[in-house]
Formats: C-alpha cells, structure tokens, sequence
C-alpha cells in the first residue's frame, strides 16, 4: 500500500454522503417515508459524488423507525463484464469493522459497565492475563501495563502517535518475528510489546490506532473461547439478522459470491503481497490480509446488513435491544476528557442542527469506502462504495483527501439541510 496512504483506513470523521443523513426529511406530506421518495434524494446526490470521483458502484440502504425504507444499488460491480451493483451486492466494510468489535466487547463486559471500561488490558490480572498470554510479559514500555479497555475503545491507549501501523506491514513483522507471513493478529501484539514503545501515556491523548482494536478482538475471543469471527457472529451478529456478514478471503485475491470488485485510484501504484511473495497487484488484492485485519478492518456484507446491525443495537427492529438503555447513553457520549475528539466507545458521536449521531466510517485505499450513521431522528442509513472518493492522484496525501471527503459531503449535506428544516418526516412504509 502506498507509503503514507496506510491510515486512510481511519478516516474517522471524513463522511461523504450527508444527503442519506439528512433524509429526516424527505418531504412533506403521506409520500416522504416511501421508497420512491427516498430514492429520488439519495441516488441524485450519489450519483454525482460517483461522478466526480469516478466510482463504477455503490450500495445504500436507508431505515426509518426500525423500518427499511429504501434498498438500491447504482453503478456497477464488474466494470469487465457489466455486472451492475444490487441490495444484494456485498462490499467490503474498512473502519466500519470497529463498531461491530466494540458493540460485541460492550455486550459481552455489559454487567459490569461502566467498572469494566477501566480494567487493564495487560499483566497478571489483565483481561489478557499474563498466565494465558506468555509473549506479552515484560513489554518494553512498562506504560502499556497501564492501557485499559476504555483507551483501546475510545482511541486513547497511546498507540499510533508516531504514524507507524503494525497492521499494514504484516510482512516485516512477520520477519521480525520469525514467522511465516502475514502476521498473524496475536503475532502483531507480541511484535509491538516487544519491540515499539507507547507514543503517549495510556489516557493522555486521543490518536486513532487501528493496532488497539485489534487488541480488542483478542480480548473477545479469550473472554469467549471461541475465534472472533465466530464470537461476533454468535454474540451481535445472528440477533441481529446479519450472519451473513463475512471476513472475506485472507489473502483478497479470491472475490467471495455476491462481492464486488474494488478499483483503487488512477495510476495507483501497485502494492507487494503480504504473503512475503515479492508479488507485485493492486492493493484490493495483494497488499491486505482480512485475517489480520479482522478486529479493526476485516469484514463485509450489504449496507442493508449494517442497517439492521445499527437497529438492532438500541431494540428498533421490534426485537430486545443487543446493548441496554444504561450502556447506549454510555455509547452516545464523548470522553469529557477531550472534548474535541469525536471518538466514543463504539462510533463517533456528533451534533449536527440539533440531531445527535453516531456514525462508524472506514476507508481503504484499494478500493472501499463505506459508512453506517444511527441519528436521534429515527433515521439509520448506510453506504458503501467501491472504490475511494480520490480527486487528486497524483498529489495524494491525507491532507488533501480530508479536504476532498469533507467538499463532498457539504456540497451535498447543504442542499438537503434546507429540506430538513422544513419539513418533517411521515411515517416509514415498510417496503420489499
């Protein structure tokens, strides 16, 4: 992947499509909750922002008070063969991984919230003991003893300060370590401990770390004992109707059924496999092991199946809520410790002309772009692309992408803001 390209995965506020979030209003009157309605909102403005950035496809689902109301796909999934994108069509999800990890932390630790939040990660009497987990004994900074479950869910452990991302450089570690590449996730910890020192004291700042999540989903799985994958299925993702949601194929050359096919940027350069192969390919397909990534990056499914994960959160789909009343206004809060992060416990939290949303972006250069948002309106959308809203190639640089994500999303959020203020929302139709 691209030197300096590498965290565009945690773009963590940067959102492109505030048309699908202003859609709490639709239009006055009996039609504003009907399929028609909405997809005469949301596709125009897709539509455009595809256009300007040069996107074959993109997927959306919208609900509103627990009810789908819109499904659609636009574009195409195969540029080669003309194959269009569905409801049906599955993308992969980037960052959007993480609020599946951290609502399956916080349901598992839920009777013990919010104590739970401030237990350490590691040492003797950590949720990854000593006793179970040997290679993390004797870090080489002694301040990671003191990292706990709230730093790694809110961003703030200390990891990531310098810029440096274990997990995208899966073939050096592997090395490092002695071991057959890619790096394994419990490989990465080991690696890190052993070798990297905290970039900030545990508490002290606020820095996105992809690295911390993945420590997150080996808490899950020796809180469970059973793989990740498996844990979140059986814990969040069958109650919520979404099992079908996947890790896809380790090395990301295989295009799983029903996946679409991602397209990195113009000229993109190419990436070296992680396998250790020297294999030269397009990111999408050799340069990201979903395996390694599974915690803070790994999975994939249909918008429509993060909209019912995100209803399924807070009891809206007419089933008991997977996180209580108790824990969601502890999800819906920022860390008074810095006010101006938007990072919760499982999404971002913002306030915007009044409405309060948790949304959980994710971004990949080869290829993804994806987006789910929860508003206090009784709106929940989501959004997936594949391929990355670039405008500028050729002077790429993060800088210039967060000004690029956050053009697109005001070109659009303003013409809709108009209609939101005027108008308020019929009630959903449920629709096929």
């Amino acid at each position: 992947m691209l030197k300096g390209c590498k965290r565009l995965s945690f773009l963590a506020s940067a959102t492109l499509f505030a048309a699908v979030a202003s859609l709490g209003a639709c239009g006055a009157g009996a039609s504003a909750g009907t399929e028609q309605t909405v997809k005469s909102r949301v596709e125009p403005a897709i539509k455009g922002l595809m256009k300007q950035y040069g996107i074959p496809g993109a997927s959306v689902a919208v609900a509103y008070q627990g009810k789908m109301v819109y499904q659609g796909g636009i574009g195409l999934s195969d540029v080669a063969t003309g194959e269009k994108v569905t409801a049906q069509t599955r993308f992969r999800f980037a960052s959007v991984s993480k609020a599946l990890t951290a609502v399956t932390v916080l349901r598992l630790y839920e009777k013990s919230l919010p104590e739970a939040l401030d237990q350490k990660v590691f040492g003797p009497q950590g949720l990854l003991p000593d006793a179970a987990f040997p290679e993390y004994v004797k870090p080489k900074d002694a301040r990671v003893l003191d990292i706990t479950l709230r730093d790694l869910l809110q961003h703030t452990s200390g990891w990531s300060i310098d810029g440096y991302d274990p997990q995208f450089d899966l073939v050096n570690v592997a090395r490092e370590m002695g071991v057959a590449a890619p790096a394994s996730p419990r490989t990465i910890i080991a690696y890190m401990l052993r070798h990297h020192e905290l970039g900030a004291a545990p508490g002290s700042q606020a820095m996105y770390s992809n690295f911390g999540y993945n420590i997150l989903g080996r808490i899950i799985e020796y809180k469970t004992g059973k793989p990740y994958v498996q844990a979140v299925k059986d814990t969040v993702l069958r109650r919520a109707g979404a099992a079908s949601m996947f890790i896809p194929a380790a090395s990301g050359a295989i295009r799983m059924p029903g996946e679409t096919v991602y397209y990195d940027y113009p000229n993109a350069e190419l990436s070296t496999s992680v396998n250790g192969s020297g294999l030269k390919g397009p990111a999408s397909y050799v340069g990201l092991d979903f395996n390694s990534m599974d915690a803070h990056g790994g999975w994939a499914g249909t918008p429509a199946d993060l909209v019912r994960f995100a209803l399924a959160l807070q009891g809206k789909d007419g089933k008991p809520a997977l996180l209580s009343p108790q824990t969601m206004k502890l999800v819906s809060q920022r860390s008074p410790r810095f006010p101006d992060s938007q990072y919760g416990l499982a999404f971002n939290v913002l306030d915007e002309n009044g409405v309060r949303i948790l949304e959980r972006p994710g971004a990949l250069v080869g290829g993804t772009y994806a987006i789910v948002q929860m508003r206090d309106d009784g709106w929940t959308w989501a959004l997936a692309l594949n391929r990355m809203p670039i405008s500028d190639p050729v002077n790429l640089s993060m800088d210039k992408i967060a000004i690029d994500l956050t053009n697109a999303r005001d070109a659009v959020s303003k013409a809709v803001d108009v209609i939101a203020r005027s108008s308020k929302p019929a009630a959903a139709i449920a629709l096929r």
